[in-house]
């Protein structure tokens, strides 16, 4: 690649965007302009918000007059000025006091629920007598009565949860309501000559040992990264799609694709251009924020004390280094993202439609980061953005060692994530049916028509994509039924509704978009005796290395109480005593490599190999592979290694029989591997290969001379297997037909069909 024409394509992107007066509104001019005038107006308003007058009706304070022994409560229509910690606030609730009786109860109901009150405080006939009478009996007066034969009756607040002024006033009242209590029990106290200290025998007080620093630094970093990277995303995007669709509607992206650049270094200087404006974007975003709030706090300062306000200061100069560095490669993945759904675009309005997802599926992320207990381990570091931001977070908190400690798997998952984006985006530029579609709109009905007679052979990247999305939600859904684990009979229904929910939406898709099931689920040919008999070797050989990788993951991820009961009662589910174990094998090994690997070895991996090259395929196929077995960490973190084998025999051997062979033997020996623990850690050579553990999901393990010596026979034999050929990166299946690398472009109207462009690079 020649970065001379990437560097020339580059300037060529930034002079035509700083031309364009939309692209300089959006990006620069607007952010500098909305958060002050949305400060300016918040200033504003502010000066027209009234605080509420309650309006109050107290039901039943008659009887407070002839006891002389409590406390006042009212005085005139208003609340007692003993009760107020602030006499500013004696004049904001008003009082109207009604005699007690069944119909002015009535009636503050009905006036209540109209809105003409906020709040009703009802006291029983003979609370005021009951109080006196249980000061009496404090007092000696009334020694033959025990205290716990007169209970005070409880008084009644009445309030409207659906209003918030009736719901602002509850909480005023029942503030005062509690302070008239505690000076009513001080009085109960001083009759009875008790100490005060009887009611609070002592007082936890709590103290904050972080810094005020460290508070600042802590506030910062939950706010910044989120606002930072979403103006990083939205500063992408608009430049990505006026690059790719704006070139496409004004007819010079022509120009440009006869050039002596190359497509991928059109790319790079598309992706660099994105990056410079999702970056200048970000900062133009922070930058304003940063002045806004300023000043923002200053007004509000200056109209008065309000709480927090004053302990907030300006974030510290490493802190915002820290998350310019950041700021870097999540603009970075960002653009690329974006540059490669801005290709599929067919015009600057279509792509705008592509946001919505983006921000959807970035946004949750993004968020997670939020939630409470959510923290940075190896775990949270290896999911895209989540973990860039948990980075962000610890390092403007100070906590650099955690964030070096992860430092390197959040940097290889989003430098993984930006590539494949990249990769993505330069096989869009390098197939001119996506570059050059036609923008006709055709009806639904005869899109759906068209697209089943003409389905293809193999397949498509979209259709793959879409059964991963319905093998998803059907997983989801049968999570939702809850299948208890009480009996063998749970155990078989959540077995056979979780495989149903792969194997369904396979087959229906299979049935909607393809022409020749027999190549999609690589069953063409005949079966390859000698491969599925290395196959089910190689599985043999991976046993010890998969049962060492679980045990390590469990020490990296212990897991909650609730997941070790659920795998106890499904070891007592598939024990002998319940289960059978041909029916075990038949449920944990034979029925999951059928189901499973028609899935994922045959339609996905078919259909993502359409368009990208195979190895990217594999490992995305695998990466979904994963996903789906999603009951805890460590086992999604296996079966995508798993996965990346499985993808390999697919992909050496063309057919699907070596990959179910692995996976039911696999599936099969550690099924009897957990069953027959105990006899193969007794049996006199047992401790030359087998070791017992401490872990009740593990049991037995391998010790380290046989995982060695297993991981290298292994190796050997999966690259003894197949066509090594076939496993070069961008290198297309020799046995496929011209038909199935062309690109027809035609629509329910047109019969042409224009061959994809091959790569230059």
């Amino acid at each position: 690649m020649n970065w001379r024409n990437v560097q020339l394509i580059w300037r060529r992107e930034i002079r035509d965007q700083l031309r364009d007066r939309r692209t300089l509104l959006v990006i620069g001019v607007l952010p500098l302009l909305i958060y002050p005038m949305m400060g300016i107006v918040f200033l504003r308003a502010s000066q027209f918000i009234q605080q509420h007058d309650a309006r109050v009706t107290v039901i039943g304070a008659e009887h407070f007059k002839e006891s002389g022994d409590l406390p006042p409560l009212l005085e005139g229509d208003r609340f007692s000025g003993a009760l107020f910690s602030d006499a500013s606030q004696i004049d904001r609730i008003s009082v109207n006091r009604l005699p007690s009786s069944p119909s002015n109860i009535k009636n503050v109901r009905h006036l209540l629920a109209a809105g003409e009150i906020d709040v009703v405080v009802e006291f029983p006939p003979g609370f005021a007598e009951s109080l006196d009478a249980l000061r009496q009996t404090i007092e000696g007066r009334v020694g033959e009565i025990p205290l716990s034969a007169r209970p005070p009756p409880r008084p009644v607040i009445l309030y409207d949860s659906t209003r918030d002024e009736s719901k602002l006033a509850q909480t005023r009242v029942q503030i005062l309501l509690d302070r008239w209590e505690g000076k009513i029990i001080r009085g109960n106290l001083e009759a009875g000559a008790m100490p005060i200290e009887v009611t609070q025998p002592f007082v936890i007080e709590p103290v904050n040992v972080a810094t005020d620093q460290r508070r600042q630094a802590v506030i910062w970093s939950k706010l910044l990264p989120f606002i930072v990277f979403i103006c990083a995303l939205t500063g992408a995007f608009y430049p990505a799609v006026d690059l790719v669709a704006g070139e496409k509607e004004r007819g010079t992206l022509e120009t440009l694709l006869t050039s002596p650049a190359q497509r991928n270094e059109i790319v790079w200087g598309k992706l660099l251009t994105v990056i410079t404006f999702s970056i200048g974007s970000a900062l133009c975003n922070l930058g304003s924020i940063a002045l806004t709030g300023r000043l923002i706090v200053q007004q509000l300062k200056s109209l008065g004390p309000m709480s927090g306000v004053e302990a907030l200061e300006p974030p510290s100069l490493l802190s915002m280094v820290w998350l310019l560095l950041a700021l870097v490669p999540m603009a970075a993945l960002f653009s690329a993202a974006s540059l490669a759904l801005a290709a599929l675009a067919r015009s600057t309005k279509e792509g705008q439609y592509y946001l919505m997802p983006m921000f959807l599926v970035c946004m949750p992320l993004m968020l997670m980061s939020l939630t409470p207990g959510f923290e940075l381990n190896l775990g949270t570091s290896l999911i895209p953005i989540t973990g860039m931001v948990l980075l962000v977070q610890a390092a403007m908190e100070g906590d650099l060692l955690l964030a070096g400690r992860y430092l390197l798997p959040v940097a290889l998952v989003t430098g993984a994530c930006g590539l494949i984006s990249i990769r993505w985006a330069v096989d869009q530029f390098k197939q001119e049916s996506i570059l050059f579609r036609d923008t006709e709109n055709v009806g639904l009905i005869a899109w759906a028509r068209y697209a089943y007679r003409h389905r293809p052979a193999t397949p498509s990247l979209a259709a793959a994509l879409v059964c991963v999305v319905f093998i998803f939600l059907s997983q989801f859904g049968v999570q939702s039924l809850g299948f208890g684990m009480s009996t063998t009979g749970d155990f078989v229904k959540m077995v056979l509704a979780s495989q149903a929910s792969i194997l369904l939406p396979v087959l229906l898709l299979t049935w909607l978009c393809v022409r020749q099931p027999r190549r999609t689920f690589l069953l063409s040919g005949s079966l390859p005796f000698g491969t599925i008999a290395l196959a089910v070797l190689l599985a043999v050989a991976l046993v010890p290395v998969g049962t060492r990788l679980m045990e390590r993951l469990l020490d990296l991820f212990p897991l909650p109480a609730s997941f070790l009961e659920f795998a106890q009662r499904l070891e007592e589910s598939t024990s002998g005593t319940a289960l059978s174990l041909g029916g075990a094998l038949l449920l944990m090994a034979v029925l999951p490599a059928i189901c499973e690997e028609l899935a994922f070895r045959g339609f996905i991996l078919s259909g993502i190999r359409s368009r990208i090259s195979v190895g990217l395929a594999v490992v995305l196929s695998s990466i979904f592979f994963g996903l789906a077995h999603s009951t805890a960490v460590h086992q999604t973190i296996s079966a995508t290694l798993l996965g990346l084998v499985l993808g390999a025999l697919a992909v050496k051997t063309e057919h699907i029989s070596p990959c179910i062979a692995f996976h039911m033997s696999y599936n099969g020996l550690q099924l009897l591997r957990s069953q027959f623990a105990s006899t193969l850690t007794d049996a006199d050579p047992g401790g030359l290969f087998f070791r017992a553990t401490g872990s009740p999901v593990v049991g037995v393990s391998f010790t380290a001379p046989a995982v060695a010596a297993s991981g290298l026979v292994a190796f050997l034999l999966l690259w003894q297997i197949g066509r090594l050929s076939h496993w070069r990166l961008g290198q297309q299946r020799p046995d496929r037909p011209l038909s199935d690398i062309t690109e027809k472009t035609e629509g329910p109207h047109l019969t042409a069909t224009t061959p994809v462009e091959k790569s230059r690079a």
